[in-house]
């Protein structure tokens, strides 16, 4: 289970290509609570519809009650299907009989940071883990974009038509709600990045 550790710090898009998107002008800034909202709404409706893909860097801890099925062997890997992958951060563990997580050394594994899905590849042993918990292995790892300007220009596409639709209908930025009408030319494009996922 994948389980978010420290939200983004921005959000994808700034208010001044909001404000361009929704017709609005540079200088007014009476509409960017609003805009605010859609900004948001947006980026949360993308990272729901492609949750392979974080947009701003965050950081992300992958909960695993115990280690891969394919354990105790020599060089297997985990796999990270969350993109773009930044850095591994560390790996604990609760070991066998024990109550508090200790570190799994970094000597024992080696990043694909490079690769999608990203993996690790464990070359060292799998020590044994206290089977009475759950989460007994916590990989905490970042992944994003640095900057907005590094994500690709179709999901900046993607989010401009989300925002330009929830400034038009707000009541639809609202976590949960089931959002039946969105923009063809979102839908395209988020197929096309939940084909290149599959």
């Amino acid at each position: 289970m994948y389980r978010l550790v420290t939200a983004p710090a921005s959000e994808p898009v700034l208010l001044p290509a909001a404000r361009t998107q929704c017709s609005i002008h540079e200088d007014d800034t009476s509409y960017d609570t609003k805009l605010q909202q859609a900004i948001y709404g947006a980026r949360y409706q993308f990272e729901k519809d492609c949750p392979n893909i974080q947009l701003i860097s965050a950081t992300w801890c992958l909960d695993l009650d115990d280690w891969p099925l394919y354990n105790k062997r020599r060089n297997c890997h985990i796999l990270l299907h969350k993109e773009p992958l930044i850095a591994i951060s560390y790996i604990k563990y609760y070991p066998n009989g024990e109550t508090e997580l200790s570190e799994y050394s970094s000597e024992n594994y080696d990043s694909d940071l490079f690769s999608y899905p990203g993996r690790i590849l464990i070359n060292g042993d799998f020590p044994d883990l206290n089977q009475d918990k759950l989460n007994n292995v916590q990989i905490t790892f970042t992944c994003g974009y640095a900057t907005a300007d590094k994500i690709p220009g179709d999901i900046i596409s993607a989010l401009l038509l989300l925002i330009g639709h929830f400034f038009e209908n707000p009541q639809q930025v609202m976590t949960g709600t089931q959002i039946n009408e969105l923009p063809f030319g979102y839908k395209q494009i988020v197929s096309n990045h939940i084909e290149d996922w599959i």
